[in-house]
């Protein structure tokens, strides 16, 4: 059951029906509240269905409060991952990708709601001066990917091809050309997998998916279903630009193209 809610919940997102998604994604939360990954995926649902209102809906008092509301759970969830201490070895680094997550939502939101500003970082848990990423501006970067999948002990890779044909992925995982990097390499379920571009060169990116390997004692689980997610102009906001894409993943070593970026 929790892997096909996971895997409508991202296949909703990818289609924008984000209300259905965020309720997929809590039942997820309930069914398992162990993984951290239950968290992260149910705090991005909750700050895109927030951005998404806020592009139609008049930033008064009332939407402020609302958006208020909303981010103390978007933040308290990605905290807690970056802060438990439960999580099992095996996704020992996920805290950098959820810290960019973070750092990203509370610039969002106090950009946009200008009231909330210095109301929403978690300063008792996660000093900022440390911890938050890009300071209050939150990060900037050209580009960034972030590859997430449903099935536990499996080994999903996420591969990025630059312009100047340099691919980066886990086992070489900085740009020479660019600069760019891919975080760890989880081998063992879930993700997420993220590539950084601070200052992008001109031209197209190439992003793939490799199902390297699957390491369960059972074939009875199936595919595995994995989103992708990309922003460009991350942290200048109101030229920012998201894409998704999810993909459903079936043989080991099948590489897919899921996304194409132009800068």
């Amino acid at each position: 059951m929790l892997i096909m809610c996971l895997q409508v919940a991202y296949h909703l997102l990818s289609l924008g029906l984000l209300d259905e998604a965020v309720l997929l994604l809590e039942l997820v939360l309930e069914l398992a509240p162990a993984e951290p990954h239950s968290h992260t995926d149910i705090a991005f649902a909750k700050l895109l269905r927030l951005m998404d209102s806020g592009k139609s809906a008049p930033v008064d008092d009332k939407a402020a409060e609302r958006a208020r509301a909303e981010m103390a759970r978007v933040v308290a969830a990605l905290a807690k991952v970056v802060t438990s201490t439960e999580w099992p070895a095996r996704f020992n680094e996920i805290e950098w990708p959820a810290l960019i997550l973070l750092s990203w939502a509370v610039a969002w939101a106090e950009h946009t709601y200008p009231s909330l500003r210095g109301s929403l970082w978690p300063e008792a848990e996660l000093p900022a001066a440390t911890y938050r990423v890009g300071g209050e501006a939150g990060p900037r970067l050209d580009i960034f990917v972030w590859l997430g999948w449903d099935t536990d002990k499996t080994d999903v890779d996420l591969h990025v091809t630059e312009p100047t044909g340099e691919e980066v992925y886990y086992s070489h995982n900085r740009s020479s050309s660019t600069g760019a990097r891919v975080s760890r390499d989880f081998t063992q379920g879930l993700g997420p997998e993220v590539y950084t571009l601070p200052r992008a060169p001109k031209g197209t990116y190439l992003v793939e998916t490799n199902y390297y390997a699957s390491h369960q004692a059972t074939t009875a689980t199936g595919s595995t279903s994995a989103v992708i997610w990309s922003v460009q102009n991350m942290g200048d906001f109101g030229r920012e630009k998201l894409q998704f894409s999810s993909v459903r993943l079936t043989k080991h070593k099948q590489r897919q193209s899921v996304l194409q970026l132009s800068v």
